[in-house]
């Protein structure tokens, strides 16, 4: 039986520099999909965030580089509201958020979810979010599932894959243009 990260088309260990904008947001959509195995309807604004910063995102991306992508949403003038770039920004913010996060808890899979979750916030979304942003936050935090219980969702992967696949998420943020 294959696990959750073996059945991705699209993961992040693919993806070489210059990221191609069409491959990133192939790549974060499977991410996506793991809200839905955690199976928390707390964590659905969470994912539904994400999927809409990617819908935005994707008509402007075309086939060219994040750099690129940039470049010609910058040239544009569309830079601030909901615009594509803007979704880029938030998505990016919402990947470090979620790197964080699990690659901590693939480190330590016995350990509490949960609290990976909550450990990561402060170093990613929090400055960035409003005392409301910070408030829903902390209500969709309740719906973590138990490490036992994602484990046995996502199939049971070793944690090295696990490990794995987030180490390559990191290592992909780093690479990408940041704005």
């Amino acid at each position: 039986m294959s696990h959750f990260f073996a059945k991705l088309p699209v993961r992040w260990d693919m993806l070489v520099a210059p990221v191609r904008a069409h491959d990133f947001l192939a790549a974060a959509q499977g991410l996506v999909g793991i809200f839905d195995v955690m199976g928390a309807l707390t964590l659905l604004p969470v994912k539904a965030d994400m999927q809409q910063n990617i819908e935005r995102m994707r008509p402007a991306a075309g086939s060219g580089t994040l750099a690129q992508f940039i470049d010609t949403e910058k040239a544009a003038g569309r830079t601030r509201g909901d615009c594509p770039l803007t979704s880029y920004v938030w998505l990016v913010r919402a990947l470090e958020f979620v790197a964080r996060a699990f690659q901590r808890w693939a480190e330590r899979p016995a350990g509490e979810l949960k609290m990976a979750f909550t450990d990561a916030y402060p170093a990613t979304l929090r400055v960035h979010h409003t005392w409301m942003q910070r408030t829903a936050f902390s209500i969709a935090m309740g719906g973590v599932p138990t490490s036992a219980y994602l484990l046995q969702r996502l199939g049971h992967p070793p944690q090295a894959d696990m490990a794995a696949y987030f180490s390559a998420l990191t290592a992909v943020l780093r690479v990408i243009p940041k704005i």
